[in-house]
């Protein structure tokens, strides 16, 4: 009998727990009512809130991990559009040059591989008796205009292919597997940057030239 009435005891007690006890709780019987009921509802949102956290922890310890070994670009592709968020494929090298992957196909003008720019054409151009030219005459400077053509086609192939050199040597650093987008963006900014280097180095040669 005793033990029933210590546990109904002790039930009372706690349906009576007050937590935000003051001083007005001892004086005023509404005032304590309301703040064992303010009580309550913060012991029940306070249960609530770790039944979620608790539930929400237990459901992410059992997510399922799925590992596909060597898998191809198509099915990095169509796992990554899936699982964006959650996708992780460590490449086996952190490191691999552009040139490894990329190839560059380069256009220069028509001139710079026309006969204009060849030695025999410069070399018949030239005349023995270029000083008893007119200063207006063609003749008089036509072999020394066509020798600064050449040397400019020649600058600027030089200086193409020191560029292509350098971004073919270039590091591609990168943990993970990169998406298609990522990679062209990635080397769509190193080659812009080449290009804008080669078109810089041009123009200060013409710029030379012209003074």
């Amino acid at each position: 009998m005793q033990c029933i009435t210590l546990v109904l005891r002790k039930i009372k007690n706690v349906a009576e727990w007050n937590a935000f006890k003051d001083a007005a709780c001892r004086t005023d019987p509404f005032h304590l009512r309301t703040a064992i009921i303010s009580t309550r509802v913060y012991v029940a949102l306070l249960s609530i809130s770790v039944i979620i956290i608790a539930t929400f922890t237990f459901l992410d310890s059992q997510a399922q991990v799925n590992t596909i070994r060597n898998p191809s670009q198509a099915t990095y592709e169509a796992l990554f559009d899936k699982n964006a968020t959650s996708l992780s494929c460590p490449c086996r090298r952190a490191t691999v040059p552009y040139g490894n992957f990329t190839w560059t196909i380069v256009d220069y003008h028509p001139v710079c591989s026309s006969v204009f720019v060849s030695d025999d054409w410069i070399n018949d151009l030239f005349s023995p008796d270029v000083g008893s030219f007119y200063q207006g005459d063609f003749r008089s400077s036509a072999s020394n205009l066509f020798q600064v053509l050449a040397s400019f086609c020649s600058h600027a192939k030089r200086s193409v292919h020191d560029a292509l050199a350098d971004f073919h040597s270039e590091i591609l650093l990168t943990t993970d597997v990169l998406s298609s987008d990522s990679l062209k963006d990635k080397v769509k900014a190193k080659s812009d940057f080449v290009q804008k280097s080669g078109s810089l180095m041009s123009t200060q040669v013409y710029a030379c030239v012209n003074h």
